[in-house]
């Protein structure tokens, strides 16, 4: 906006223009609310779409499941195959989830100064002990280097456990083939 103390004939030039540049940044402010507004439905389409194509399966697999359990023999085999359908199903879900979660933060990162080798020996040390991941870490950084970045460590978790998780089921996966 443009100052102008007096109320001539360029004051009055510079009190329209400083209208004009309201309306403007009001305009803006708008259509840039209803581009967000129009994002977010676009979102809720995927993640409703992402959802209920895992809802059906899951749900048909854990009818096929209480039939075989409640016949007189019931074939083991064709339980864990459905079984371990379930659980990928559960885990897509998981994942559209947290993706969502993520999306969701459009918050500015909190970012600090951290060391690195101690989170990333904390981090592989938590999912060593834990079978349900079957993956071996390794971390390789030097005694006596310790490196340092500037990251928002609670993003560079997340980060890290998507990482994990996919290398675990794409371990089972190649395990399972």
């Amino acid at each position: 906006k443009l100052d102008w103390k007096g109320d001539d004939e360029i004051g009055r030039l510079i009190q329209e223009y400083n209208k004009m540049v309201d309306k403007v940044e009001q305009t803006t402010q708008a259509l840039v609310s209803r581009e967000r507004e129009g994002a977010w439905q676009i979102m809720a389409q995927q993640i409703a779409h992402d959802v209920n194509n895992s809802l059906t399966p899951l749900k048909l697999n854990s009818q096929f499941l209480t039939r075989i359990i409640q016949t007189a023999s019931p074939d083991l085999d064709a339980a864990k195959r459905i079984i371990s359908t379930l659980v990928k199903q559960i885990e897509d879900l998981a994942k559209v989830a947290l993706q969502f979660k993520l999306f969701a933060k459009l918050e500015t990162p909190e970012t600090q100064t951290i060391e690195l080798k101690p989170l990333v020996e904390k981090f592989a040390t938590s999912y060593q002990s834990d079978e349900s991941y079957p993956i071996n870490l390794q971390t390789s950084i030097e005694d006596g280097v310790n490196p340092t970045i500037n990251i928002d460590t609670q993003h560079l978790q997340e980060v890290l456990q998507i990482l994990i998780n996919n290398a675990a089921y794409t371990k089972e996966e190649t395990r399972a083939a």
